[in-house]
């Protein structure tokens, strides 16, 4: 849990309703201001005479806490609100020193209290992040819940991942024209869905957890490749120390343009290591089955592949990250006939995100992904090799509690020696996302 910034103690100090005591709690507010709680709470704790006076309780609660002696700090707040009971900023700051003395309940009481007054945004952000961080020290002990509804609207600049130009030259045929739902063509997109996620600890450190997810994506002029995903996951997390590991079973069902067109069931293991709060490994391995429908049987295959992953957290007041991943595997065709149709892989992405502002924040990625057909197209008679290389950014606003808004733009080509596979896309979107618990 983040510590609450030395601005927001300066607003929430600014929010107190008497006036400050000659000298003493003036000085008390200008060192919190200033992010020097500790020398606040030495100079409140040397003038044990003003304990009692509402305007250096308020001082010097905010002070106690923010300097790690959140009991005395909680004592004088106490005082402070037999004053003043419906002084908001005070009970923000008692929650807060609930919260580190470890009172989950009356510090999520009043909170969640808070929250209902409609407190300015920036406060309501601190707020949320401390509920945020009450569930997950709740989920070590008790069961919980997570929902969510998303809708989306942009623009797909080729959502049937088609050729720019119809006129093509491939082995074997020579010159030919690609058929009309095989080319580029641009259509508005919608998107809507709803997920859930439930877990429930087995001990302190081990826990199990279940989701699941709808997603539907359509285009009002393009609908054979409408798109519809239901997802669901299970299994076990832990944590020991700086070692985490999380198995799952996880399963998907795909329709396109309405029809039934692929399954996916798959398990995985994955590990992480966090030797500090500024770094995170991870690597993991997970292996399934495709499984198609109708005509497209023939693509059924087997899959496995092994990742690992760096993240590094950089100093700076836009707490600025980092984040580089990859990914190695192979995807078997189960008929030994078309192995034209198996391929190796080999994936790397690179991210960055900043938060310039509480509430926001921007990112950008980079995507690469090599793959290599094991065998010669049956038809074409040539080995197929595709080079996907992808840019996105994001901008994410949470402007309330459970709800946000994100901007993303996404380029992508991809390149092939089979002029068939070349295609060029970007989408660009905006999201509403909404959360309970």
């Amino acid at each position: 849990m983040k510590k609450t910034p030395p601005a927001m103690l300066g607003l929430i100090l600014a929010l107190a309703l008497p006036p400050a005591h000659p000298a003493s709690p003036g000085e008390l507010r200008a060192l919190v201001e200033r992010g020097e709680a500790d020398e606040a709470y030495r100079l409140g704790r040397a003038t044990p005479e003003q304990l009692g006076d509402p305007a250096f309780d308020f001082a010097f609660g905010v002070a106690a806490i923010g300097a790690g002696k959140a009991s005395e700090g909680v004592l004088a707040l106490e005082r402070f609100l037999l004053n003043y009971p419906d002084h908001e900023a005070a009970r923000v700051e008692l929650a807060r020193g609930y919260f580190a003395l470890g009172e989950d309940a009356r510090a999520r009481e009043e909170f969640e209290a808070a929250l209902a007054r409609k407190p300015p945004p920036a406060v309501a952000v601190v707020i949320e992040e401390f509920l945020a961080a009450i569930r997950m020290r709740a989920a070590k002990y008790q069961p919980t819940a997570m929902a969510y509804f998303l809708l989306g609207t942009g623009h797909d600049s080729n959502p049937r991942a088609g050729v720019d130009n119809p006129d093509i030259t491939l082995p074997v045929f020579g010159p030919v024209t690609v058929v009309d739902t095989g080319v580029r063509r641009s259509d508005r997109a919608q998107e809507a869905g709803a997920g859930i996620r439930l877990t429930a600890p087995f001990s302190s450190s081990v826990t199990a957890f279940a989701s699941g997810s709808a997603e539907v994506s359509q285009h009002p002029e393009v609908g054979e490749f409408d798109q519809a995903t239901f997802a669901g996951s299970t299994g076990v997390a832990g944590r020991e120390g700086r070692w985490g590991w999380r198995g799952a079973a996880n399963f998907s069902y795909q329709k396109l343009g309405g029809d039934p067109y692929r399954r996916l069931r798959s398990l995985a293991l994955d590990g992480s290591w966090i030797p500090d709060g500024a770094h995170a490994v991870s690597a993991g391995v997970q292996g399934g089955r495709f499984i198609h429908a109708g005509a497209n049987a023939v693509r059924d295959s087997d899959f496995l592949a092994v990742t690992a992953g760096w993240r590094r957290l950089l100093p700076g007041a836009w707490r600025p990250e980092v984040e580089l991943s990859g990914n190695i595997g192979r995807e078997k065709n189960r008929l030994e006939a078309r192995q034209d149709l198996s391929r190796d892989l080999l994936g790397l992405r690179f991210s960055g995100a900043v938060s310039p502002w509480r509430g926001w924040t921007i990112g950008a990625g980079a995507s690469w992904l090599k793959s290599d057909y094991l065998e010669p197209d049956q038809v074409l008679q040539t080995t197929r090799e595709d080079r996907y290389l992808a840019g996105d950014i994001g901008v994410e606003w949470r402007f309330a509690p459970s709800l946000s808004a994100r901007a993303d733009l996404l380029v992508a080509r991809n390149r092939s020696n089979l002029e068939l596979y070349e295609y060029s896309r970007y989408t660009a979107m905006l999201r509403l996302r909404y959360e309970t618990r």
